[in-house]
């Protein structure tokens, strides 16, 4: 698959708009209009109503804020509505907190001597 493919689609335009920074060696407007284009692509304003769009943002935003483990955990790759999005987080979160209930437990058996 090439780049320009991943890029058309959903989340290859949330990581660009994402990965987006000004470069002062462009005109302004032509960066604001390709910013622009990304954007729609991402929170398709004319498939989507204002709350779905509020909800895409909010969910990228706390996305964002959640620690690296915590984000990797959730797995969000494509959109989601909000209500399974914090279903998943939750279930990640749990999951990954009995894994450090099991960690805080474990004690590794003691060490035996090898004999040669």
């Amino acid at each position: 698959m090439l780049m320009q493919d991943l890029a058309c689609g959903f989340t290859g335009a949330v990581l660009q708009c994402l990965r987006w920074r000004y470069d002062l060696n462009v005109n302004p407007q032509v960066q604001m209009d390709d910013i622009l284009h990304i954007c729609c692509r991402w929170l398709q304003p004319n498939q989507l109503s204002a709350k779905e769009v509020a909800e895409l943002v909010a969910m990228d935003q706390f996305l964002q804020a959640l620690p690296a483990k915590e984000r990797k955990a959730v797995g969000l790759h494509s959109p989601t509505p909000l209500r399974e999005f914090l279903e998943r987080l939750e279930c990640a979160l749990a999951t990954l907190e009995i894994g450090r209930d099991a960690c805080k437990d474990f004690r590794p058996p003691p060490c035996r001597p090898q004999t040669p």
